[in-house]
């Protein structure tokens, strides 16, 4: 090791030797979403191993409301001692700030950025009984029909919603936007038909996937995800150069302590290593994203920027 790496790793290595034992105490997780979601679930599965390795339960909180923000607001305002951590999402961490006037927090300079845990797939969806068996037969009926074919989403602003935007601007077509109050309550007008389409992640549509009660024509990775092997992604079924990903990672709030912030990167990614737990998480159609502190940081640096130009392209304004 250079004396230069000696001295850029002695101040880690100082406050690594000066911190107490952690955790000395029960770790709360904050949810920013209802129980029984995608992240309510992916939070209780890497609590189990959590709690197992440092002997001290992890308590998941779902603090719900106003897209994510109100739970997120709660952490960004905890101390920052490593008790308390958020389960960041792409909704409220990248898009929110852009979306709302006053969202409460900054995502660059209110937390800690700790791992990046899971991105989650978007999956562009038809009825089982659709006409549009693939992406292509989905483009020629909007480009024959502008404005006249439906998308459902989970509200104005949402990442659904986003990434069907994104999608209509590549791809040079129209269709209209069908808001909701949550995803969930637009799967019976996809089903039936009502709908032409909508996006959703891989967790929510999997099992009416598998039910035979909507048809997945595309996904929004860069490489096919393992739980839909046989469907395309996007830039594969023709629109070159899509990708997008919705996304979990764990925030804490600013100004923790750098070794505890890299002690905390550690301990995740063990845990995100272990086979019991890639293999549910890939069951629930999400990747494993695990990587440095510093790689989230850029990561959401660079996720904010990219749905705020969407979203200043787009003109989407919620008020």
């Amino acid at each position: 090791m250079t004396s230069t790496s000696l001295l850029l790793t002695a101040p880690l290595l100082h406050a690594q030797a000066s911190l107490p034992a952690f955790p000395g105490k029960p770790v709360t997780m904050v949810v920013p979403f209802a129980a029984g979601q995608s992240g309510d679930i992916l939070a209780r599965l890497i609590g189990e191993s959590l709690a197992r390795l440092w002997g001290q339960p992890l308590i998941v909180d779902n603090k719900g409301g106003a897209g994510g923000t109100l739970g997120s607001i709660a952490v960004a305002r905890a101390t920052p001692d490593g008790y308390t951590l958020l389960l960041g999402s792409s909704g409220p961490t990248a898009i929110a700030p852009s979306l709302y006037k006053k969202v409460g927090y900054d995502p660059n300079k209110d937390f800690t950025p700790i791992v990046n845990v899971a991105g989650v797939p978007q999956v562009l969806l038809v009825s089982a009984g659709s006409p549009h068996r693939s992406v292509q037969d989905l483009l020629n009926a909007a480009r024959a029909q502008p404005g006249k074919l439906s998308y459902g989403s989970g509200g104005k602003g949402s990442t659904a919603h986003l990434t069907m935007e994104l999608f209509k601007s590549m791809a040079g077509i129209e269709m209209e936007h069908v808001p909701y109050k949550g995803a969930g309550p637009a799967y019976p007008d996809l089903v039936a038909g009502r709908l032409d389409a909508m996006f959703d992640t891989t967790p929510a549509a999997l099992p009416l996937i598998r039910a035979g009660q909507i048809r997945a024509l595309g996904v929004s990775t860069e490489q096919r995800t393992p739980s839909l092997p046989d469907v395309p992604t996007l830039a594969q079924a023709g629109i070159k150069g899509f990708e997008l990903v919705a996304w979990w990672g764990i925030l804490a709030p600013a100004g923790l302590n750098p070794a505890l912030q890299q002690r905390l990167n550690q301990d995740f990614r063990k845990v995100l290593a272990l086979e019991e737990v890639k293999r549910r998480l890939e069951d629930l159609g999400m990747v494993v994203l695990a990587g440095s502190s510093d790689d989230f940081r850029q990561f959401i640096r660079s996720e904010h920027e990219k749905f705020a130009a969407l979203i200043r392209n787009n003109n989407i304004v919620v008020e």
